[in-house]
């Protein structure tokens, strides 16, 4: 097998085993619950490539999520979980000094 369809199987395994019924985990043990913004807008011009059926709808929760959590103002969070949304307290780039 030709080592570019080798990279591409693991990468769609891991998407599978990182999709839940919210979205897209970020991943691992600590973040199992949460779907972040920025990975999944970068993760899901992939996903659209892959034309799986039900990566797509994993993208597509993820994304149905995040806009559900857009706030009055237009801000959409960090990360969404099921369990809290985070709007910028988690670290992101404009927290780093």
């Amino acid at each position: 097998m030709k080592i570019a369809k080798e990279c591409y199987l693991k990468a769609i395994k891991i998407l599978k085993k990182n999709l839940t019924s919210f979205g897209f985990s970020a991943g691992g043990e600590k973040y199992s619950n949460q779907v972040w913004t920025r990975d999944i807008c970068i993760t899901g011009l992939g996903i659209l490539q892959t034309k799986e059926k039900d990566l797509i709808l994993g993208l597509k929760k993820s994304l149905e999520n995040l806009k559900k959590s857009q706030t009055d103002l237009g801000m959409i969070p960090s990360f969404y979980s099921p369990k809290y949304i985070d709007y910028g307290k988690s670290g992101t780039i404009g927290a780093l000094r």
